[in-house]
This record gives C-alpha cells, sequence and structure tokens, in this order.
C-alpha cells in the first residue's frame, strides 16, 4: 500500500517530538526513569529503625503479621514483597555482579525488621562459599546458617525439614486447624513462627545433590499452609527449573541474565537479558500471567546498623525463636563434660548421635551385651581414641580387659594400669601376646568375670601374625575371631576394610565408619561414599546398629571410671629370665621323687618333675644353653630329698662338677660300690655326647633301671 499525506519533514518533527515520552507499560522503557542505586534505609524514611520503633510496631502487628518488606523502588513507587500475598515461595535468578546476594541480604533484613522473631525465621543457606549471609549470622531470626563447607549439608538439611514439616502437621491436627493461619486464630498468639528457607546458588545444590529438587519440591508443596516458605536463588537457571519449581514459585525474580532464554525461564520475558552490567541491582518481579514491574533492588549499605537494631529490639522485648528446625551440627570436638549433665541417660555415653529427622541429638553407647564392635577408619581419624573410650565405657568391676596394640599407640599406656585391664601387649611381646590369645580363647565359664578383648589394628596384627613361626598365634586369633569363647567380646579397630575378613564383619553385629581416604572403601561396609564423614577425629557414621546410617561424634577421651573392686585382673606376665629360691622343698614318697625344678611357661606357676626310682632324666640344650647348671640344680634337689644318697659325676670339660668329677670307669665303679653298700646312687653325666661307652657298663645301667641317671 502506498501512504500519503505525510512528508518526510512533518514525520521527522512527529517523530523527535515522540522521543521525549515513554510508554508506562513497557518495561524496558520504564526502567530508564529508575535510579541507579537505591539503600533500604533510605526505603525506611532515610534512617535506620530504633530498637524502640521495631518494638512498637511487632507488638502492634499482633499475631497476624505478614511477612513483608519494601525491596526497592519502580518507576511509579516502592516495590514491596508479601510472601503470603505473593508467594508463598520466591524463585529468583540473577548472574554474577547482577546483585543477587545484595537483594537477598536485604530481603532478610527487610522481613526480620518487619515482624519479631517469634513471626518468623530463617534459615539459610548459601552454597557457594558462605559469605553472602555473613551479616545477617547475628540477627536473632535466623536459626540456621549453612554453607557448602559445612559436612553432609543437604542430606542433614532436608532431613531437618522433613521433620519440621512432620512436627507442624502433628500440631496443626492436635488443635484442629488447617492452616497457620487458622492455628493462630484459635490460640490468639503465634504458635510457631514462620520458616522462611534461602538458599542461595541452589543449581549447584542441585548438581551435587540430585535428589534435593525433588525433595525441595516436596517442602514446597507441604509448606503452604504450614508456615514454611522457600526462597530459591541462583546463577544459572537453565536446566535446573523444571515445571514443578514453575508451578510452585508464583513470586519470581530475575536481575540481569546472559541468556534471553534463561530470562523467559524465570519471568516469562527477556527483558532482564537486556539489563546493562553496569546496573547492579535492576531487576525485573513476575508476579502472574502478564504482570511485570521493572526496579531498581535495595542493597542494605549499612546491614551492620541494622542488625544490631534488631537483636536490640528483640532483646528488650524478650522474643525468641519458638522454635529451631534443627539441633547445632555435632562439633568438631566433643569434650566429655558436655554430657556430663547429671542426666541418668547421658551417663556414660561414648559420643553424640545426630539425628536431624527427630530434630535431636542422642548420646551414643555401646556395651558388650551389644554385640562385638568394629571400629574403621584412615590414620588420624579417631579410631584409637574411639577404642580407648569404647572399651573405658564398657569396664565394670567384673570385667577383663585384654588389648592388643599394633600400633604401638600411646593412649593404651594410660590404662595398662587400670585393676580391670590385664594387660597392653604389643606386637614385639611375642610370649605376652601368646599368653593372652590364649586366654582369650580358654574362655572358662567358671569364672565370674566377662572378657573384653580389644586389638587395635587387626589388619597390622594378621600381617604381623603371617610368617610360618607364628603359626600357633595366627591359629589362636583365627579362633577368636571366628568362634570367640561364651562371655568373651570382641572390640576391634581396622584402618581399611580390606583387612578386615568377611568372617569377622559377619560376626560384628555393630560397625562404625570414621573418616577414610578411600571413600571406595566404604561400599565395603554397605555404606555410599558420598556418607564418608569429613577428616574430624572421632566423626563417625554408624554403619549398622540402633542409628544405622546416622553420624555421630566421640568424646575425647577419658580417665577410665575407677573401679569399686579390690579384685584385679590376672595380668598377662612372661616367664622371668631367673627364677630365684623356690619356697617348696624336694622331697622323696611312695618311691617317687618330687624336685621343684623352676617355672612352669604354661602356669607361670612352680614346676614340680616327679621321678619314679629307677626312671632316669635327659637334659638337652646347645652349648651354653645352662644344661650344666641344670644338672646341678636338679643334683641339688636330690640331696635335699635324700641326704644319705651318693652322687658320682662324670664330666670332660669345665663344669661346676670339674672339682668332684672323674672318669667314666673310676665313675661306674663308684656306683657299684655304693650300690653293694645300698645306698641310693644318683650318676651324672655332663657333655654326655663326649663321653665313649667301650664296655656297654654305662648302657646297662640304663636298662636296669637303677641307680637314677641324669645325663645332660
Amino acid at each position: 500500500f502506498r501512504v500519503t499525506g505525510v512528508g518526510d519533514a512533518a514525520a521527522a518533527a512527529h517523530v523527535r517530538l515522540l522521543a521525549g515520552r515513554r510508554d508506562p507499560e513497557d518495561p524496558r522503557h520504564a526502567e530508564l526513569s529508575l535510579p541507579s542505586e537505591v539503600g533500604l534505609t533510605e526505603l525506611a524514611g532515610g534512617a535506620v529503625p530504633t530498637a524502640e520503633s521495631l518494638v512498637r510496631a511487632w507488638r502492634a502487628a499482633g499475631p497476624d503479621v505478614r511477612p513483608a518488606t519494601a525491596i526497592g523502588v519502580a518507576d511509579d513507587g516502592v516495590v514491596d514483597l508479601d510472601l503470603v500475598r505473593d508467594g508463598p515461595h520466591a524463585l529468583i535468578a540473577g548472574t554474577t555482579g547482577s546483585g543477587k546476594s545484595e537483594l537477598l541480604r536485604s530481603m532478610v533484613i527487610g522481613l526480620c525488621a518487619a515482624a519479631g522473631p517469634d513471626q518468623v525465621t530463617f534459615v539459610l543457606v548459601d552454597y557457594k562459599g558462605g559469605a553472602a549471609f555473613d551479616c545477617c549470622a547475628e540477627l536473632p531470626h535466623v536459626v540456621g546458617v549453612v554453607t557448602d563447607l559445612d559436612d553432609g549439608l543437604a542430606d542433614r538439611v532436608l532431613r531437618s525439614l522433613r521433620a519440621e514439616l512432620t512436627a507442624r502437621e502433628r500440631l496443626l491436627r492436635t488443635h484442629g486447624a488447617t492452616d497457620l493461619e487458622s492455628l493462630r486464630s484459635r490460640c490468639g498468639a503465634p504458635v510457631v513462627p514462620r520458616l522462611v528457607l534461602v538458599i542461595d546458588e541452589f543449581a549447584a545444590l542441585a548438581a551435587e545433590h540430585p535428589g534435593v529438587l525433588t525433595a525441595l519440591i516436596g517442602i514446597a508443596q507441604r509448606g503452604r499452609s504450614l508456615g514454611v516458605h522457600l526462597v530459591l536463588a541462583t546463577q544459572r537457571p537453565n536446566g535446573v527449573i523444571s515445571d514443578e519449581i514453575r508451578a510452585n514459585t508464583n513470586l519470581r525474580l530475575a536481575l540481569r541474565l546472559h541468556d534471553a532464554a534463561d530470562a523467559s525461564d524465570v519471568v516469562a520475558d527477556p527483558a532482564p537479558s537486556n539489563f546493562h552490567r553496569s546496573q547492579p541491582g535492576r531487576a525485573a518481579l513476575r508476579l502472574g500471567p502478564g504482570e511485570l514491574v521493572v526496579f531498581q533492588a535495595a542493597r542494605c549499605s549499612d546491614a551492620a546498623e541494622w542488625v544490631a537494631a534488631i537483636g536490640d529490639a528483640a532483646a528488650r522485648a524478650a522474643l525468641l525463636p519458638v522454635r529451631r528446625p534443627w539441633c547445632d551440627p555435632l562439633p568438631a570436638t566433643l569434650p566429655a563434660e558436655l554430657l556430663d549433665t547429671g542426666d541418668p541417660g547421658a551417663a556414660g555415653a561414648i559420643g553424640l548421635v545426630d539425628l536431624p529427622d527427630e530434630q535431636a541429638q542422642r548420646p551414643l553407647r555401646w556395651r558388650p551385651a551389644d554385640g562385638h564392635l568394629l571400629v574403621v577408619g584412615s590414620p588420624a581419624s579417631g579410631v584409637t581414641a574411639t577404642l580407648v573410650t569404647a572399651a573405658g565405657c564398657a569396664a565394670r568391676d567384673d570385667t577383663e580387659v585384654l588389648v592388643i596394640d599394633p600400633s604401638n599407640d600411646g593412649q593404651w599406656t594410660a590404662v595398662s594400669d587400670h585393676p580391670t585391664c590385664a594387660g597392653v601387649v604389643r606386637l614385639h611381646e611375642r610370649e605376652r601376646l601368646m599368653r593372652l590369645l590364649r586366654r582369650a580363647t580358654a574362655g572358662d565359664p567358671a569364672t565370674a568375670r566377662s572378657v573384653l578383648v580389644v586389638i587395635d589394628g587387626l589388619a597390622a596384627l594378621r600381617a604381623e601374625l603371617e610368617a610360618i613361626e607364628r603359626e600357633h598365634e595366627r591359629v589362636l586369633l583365627d579362633r577368636l575371631l571366628t568362634d570367640p569363647p561364651p562371655g568373651c567380646t570382641l572390640l576391634l579397630g581396622a584402618d581399611r576394610v580390606a583387612g578386615v575378613p568377611s568372617s569377622v564383619l559377619a560376626l560384628c553385629p555393630n560397625r562404625w565408619l570414621l573418616h577414610m581416604h578411600d571413600h571406595h572403601d566404604a561400599g565395603l561396609l554397605g555404606q555410599a561414599g558420598l556418607l564418608v564423614p569429613p577428616a574430624v577425629p572421632g566423626r563417625m557414621v554408624i554403619a549398622s546398629g540402633e542409628f544405622q546410617g546416622r553420624a555421630a561424634q566421640v568424646v575425647t577421651p577419658r580417665r577410665w571410671r575407677t573401679a569399686l573392686s579390690s579384685n584385679r585382673a590376672a595380668p598377662i606376665a612372661v616367664l622371668p629370665a631367673q627364677v630365684g629360691p623356690l619356697p617348696v622343698a624336694s622331697t622323696h614318697l611312695d618311691h617317687t621323687w618330687f624336685a621343684v625344678v623352676g617355672m612352669s611357661f604354661d602356669a607361670l606357676a612352680p614346676l614340680v618333675l616327679d621321678v619314679a626310682d629307677g626312671d632316669h632324666l635327659l637334659v638337652v640344650g646347645p652349648g651354653r644353653s645352662g644344661r650344666s647348671t641344670a644338672l646341678a640344680m636338679l643334683a641339688s634337689a636330690w640331696r635335699q630329698a635324700r641326704p644319705t644318697a651318693a652322687v658320682v659325676a662324670v664330666a670332660q670339660r669345665r663344669s661346676p662338677w670339674t672339682p668332684s668329677a672323674v672318669a667314666l670307669g673310676e665313675a661306674l665303679a663308684d656306683v657299684d660300690h655304693h650300690r653293694g653298700q645300698g645306698r641310693p646312687t644318683l650318676l651324672v653325666v655332663d657333655d654326655a655326647e663326649m663321653v665313649d661307652d667301650p664296655t656297654g657298663r654305662l648302657a646297662t645301667l640304663i636298662d636296669e633301671r637303677s641307680p637314677l641317671l641324669l645325663v645332660a
């Protein structure tokens, strides 16, 4: 078609007139009239509210105060946000440098100033380092600040929030209310405050924990009537904003975004992708279909003054949060004094178990009656400290504690003198180790003592006993680990799961997993690598037992409880290198010679040798092993038992018998002489391998079984 009636000059003149006009319904033109910066204090009237004015405002609002605050300025006035009216949930997107963190801080501070901590509380989650909410942590409304640096963040937050929703649902049913508003109208007071969960960079959270989005959607759906609000913020909305999130977030706000598709994803308009990077805080707010408001978001440059005023107001009004959605995280160190509160339920606790599903923390206990316990963790994870604490709590007056310490850790030295501890044995103490294993596997049902066997370093012990010369000890250990006797409980520690036989894993109904350098090793205990606790000494995940799958912290080791009984456990002793004179005399009764010859290796008690008349003794040993000394001791015992007896000695080289020794022929003649007189006779032959018997007379004496013959 052809346009007529307007010339070039007239058209140019009209264009120049229209250039100074704007369309108030076009958001791209509306932003031209907005200020480049606006402060929260400016929106509040130009001054930070005083504590007195805040208290008056909170009291005047009553129990039905709305969680609302001014968040910026549009071309037609102040933009306010009301989570009940506009929400209940919000979605905020903005790229780096767009002013997203400033907006979140202003929103949190403004909502806290609008209502007391008995009306609204906040949980702040920053999944990109933790700096976004630093200034808000001191607000009395904030009941939790967690970051991606916090261990087990996603799992703990979601468990606690689900428990909070369940508790609120139970509360509504108790009062016959359908939602939080009707509950407050029935009770005339804020029974529970509104809970606002603000998550900055939830896209990163969802990327690391894929189940988070589904959980958050469930929280959003259940939280509508329970006074729980979600504010989800992200830099990268692409691929994270699902249809379910859109359906549950009526309030959507976008600051500057790089991509028009991202902007359309959030506010159904590409306008935020055109915001200039020199204008941080420029935002578009979508309240509903066709409702888009472009505004300049407020920043809180004097946040410290706001936080101080709000905190002072809460203190003056004596307002505290009515309910916390979770307990404090487990501490990195847990002094035993924290559990010694006088509560009988905490007496003798080993540590503290975190139960976010119940919004509680309970004492961690283990008793031998609960079954064998296996503690696994990499070096420096706290395995030894856990074993020491567990053994100390389990040791009672009627308990005998046997400790094998292949790692030679000094923590066991402090308990080696405890009355219930029979001994702490190291790998180089072969004799004591064998005696300990013998005692542990003996299983005497007649004794009144139960036995607790502690092995701190099971893999190292098994490796040490692989040598062929230590087969006997290895057999005893295998017997102990596969079939411990009645009354015997095992408390085992290992630095890797692969070093624990499957039969031992099956034997232990209680398994605690501390930090593992190789997270895949946790799979052998049925735990996912993501659930491996951090490198905090004493931090664990309970792999089996009453609190399976829960995190716990072990108390720092303390002195074992003082034993009340004077009946000490018999110590694991060793055969002494030298045995002094024994109090039992040698004697001869009923044609038998009874001689106390030393200490028994097995019983560590005096060893009595009984020799019938006519029998002979053979003492065997290499040079300088004490054969001659043994012969002298036996001869002395013979004289003690039969003072009138004769002793004849044969020695080929220097020995204790040299002064009285004679040649074999002369000795045999002396034996015949004494026998002819009817005297009991003892013939001693030292270094018998060097003595020749050409006549066979010595062999004849042996066959005759008389006299008594000592041969070495």
